[in-house]
């Protein structure tokens, strides 16, 4: 595999790492185990960052996290 295909794959890996990262802390934070909340909220999520895939990009870095984060509960909390 090229350095190319390497390192998509590797931003592909970490921004799925940061959509189930930001999901369990999100359960965390609610007070609901991981599964209630993804039976919950899962949907919304995913159509959230599926609109919005810079969102999750900004979940995936540390310096925006927690920005990304709290405009997520807004949106999926409303």
């Amino acid at each position: 595999m090229g350095s190319m295909e390497q390192g998509m794959g590797g931003n592909i890996e970490a921004l799925q790492r940061a959509r189930n990262m930001a999901q369990i802390e999100l359960a965390q934070e609610s007070g609901q185990d991981l599964i209630t909340w993804i039976g919950e909220h899962a949907n919304d999520f995913g159509e959230l960052v599926a609109e919005k895939p810079a969102l999750l990009e900004r979940l995936a870095q540390d310096d925006t996290h927690a920005e990304a984060l709290e405009e997520v509960k807004k949106e999926i909390y409303h």
